[in-house]
């Protein structure tokens, strides 16, 4: 990666590829939305001084559906922002420090539906099944009672303050712009987007948390030392 001369990098892609043709049609592969029954799973690392957890919900979620920026402000309240203040971090890390890192995140696209909502966390293997306890306790949390109105306020304002910021560097401005084009889209996605998500109502939050925060249908893999405490 870096500087190079058009002049000599295109004809040589053009000598080495322009007889070049595929013996198959293209078409794009989607990945399809699959309903995988909930499980816990427990690996052994023996010798390892941390302990990882991970926890996944599979989600039937596009970027341009009406529900998904109700659902990417409650992911920042829940675990997302800087990593510095969400609901995991403040008690799972500063309050108990049971965690050397912890967040939440939803993985979703412009082209097929298979999203995704997960927590990750590193803890020592003596703490990480408290860790998951405690994951489980907020989640609840959240489902039972919603968010306050300073949290959903001062998450709108980080949200909008770090796509200010990303869009203020090149690289990821260019990304952007490819990311875009490929999907016939311009930075108009992007400006509707963030102005839905501040629009967004606590009541609004709630409903999309329990539509797509299942517990039911939380996967759980804990991967630690068991000598050391992890089951």
């Amino acid at each position: 990666m870096g500087d190079f001369d058009p002049d000599q990098v295109e004809p040589l892609v053009t000598e080495r590829f322009a007889s070049w043709k595929s013996k198959a049609p293209y078409q794009r592969l989607l990945n399809d939305v699959v309903d995988v029954p909930a499980t816990r799973i427990f690996i052994d690392t023996t010798d390892k001084e941390n302990a990882v957890y991970r926890a996944r919900i599979g989600l039937d979620l596009r970027d341009d559906d009406p529900d998904a920026p109700a659902l990417a402000l409650a992911t920042r309240i829940i675990g997302g922002g800087s990593g510095l203040h969400n609901r995991l971090v403040d008690r799972i890390r500063q309050k108990d420090g049971l965690s050397y890192g912890i967040g939440a995140g939803l993985v979703v696209n412009g082209r097929d539906r298979a999203a995704s909502w997960g927590v990750g966390a590193i803890a020592a293997p003596q703490n990480v099944n408290r860790v998951e306890q405690e994951v489980r306790e907020e989640l609840e949390r959240v489902l039972r009672d919603g968010f306050t109105d300073e949290e959903i306020q001062q998450a709108k304002q980080g949200y909008r303050q770090e796509r200010v910021l990303g869009r203020s560097e090149d690289g990821a401005l260019a990304a952007g712009w490819v990311g875009n084009l490929d999907l016939d889209r311009t930075y108009e996605f992007s400006r509707q987007f963030e102005a839905r998500v501040d629009a967004v109502t606590a009541e609004q939050l709630l409903s999309v948390v329990h539509k797509y925060l299942d517990l039911s249908k939380m996967t759980v893999v804990v991967a630690g030392d068991a000598k050391k405490g992890a089951h």
